[in-house]
């Protein structure tokens, strides 16, 4: 099961139904301003469904705005301390982005999809 919107082709987001208990969204191109309603949707469908633990992988973003990082910021608020939420970020802009707000040192980043899928399902 695979939902997926593409944005003037600035950005794809899909919710996949992963083989481990969670959720799994997958982003790719530029997160701005045009995509965030799709982001803050499938965010909210995932925990809406019950999942406490939710990967976002942001492995192909090359450009992440201020309103994308406070739709994950609020995903990751909704989720509660009993909650993971794991952010797969690889693209160097989008790391300077997440040290420079101080979100990395508040969110759980990693560089590989493996290594946030294993931090979710601890």
């Amino acid at each position: 099961m695979s939902k997926e919107t593409m944005n003037e082709a600035r950005a794809v987001i899909s919710a996949e139904t992963p083989d481990w208990p969670g959720a799994l969204i997958v982003a790719s191109g530029e997160l701005d301003v045009q995509s965030v309603p799709e982001l803050r949707e499938r965010l909210a469908e995932a925990i809406d469904a019950g999942n406490r633990s939710i990967v976002v992988d942001m492995s192909e973003v090359s450009f992440i705005d201020s309103l994308s990082l406070s739709a994950l910021v609020g995903a990751r608020r909704k989720l509660g301390d009993d909650g993971h939420l794991a952010i797969v970020a690889v693209h160097e802009y989008v790391r300077l982005i997440l040290q420079a707000t101080g979100l990395e040192q508040v969110m759980d980043v990693f560089e590989t999809r493996d290594d946030a899928v294993a931090f979710v399902r601890d």
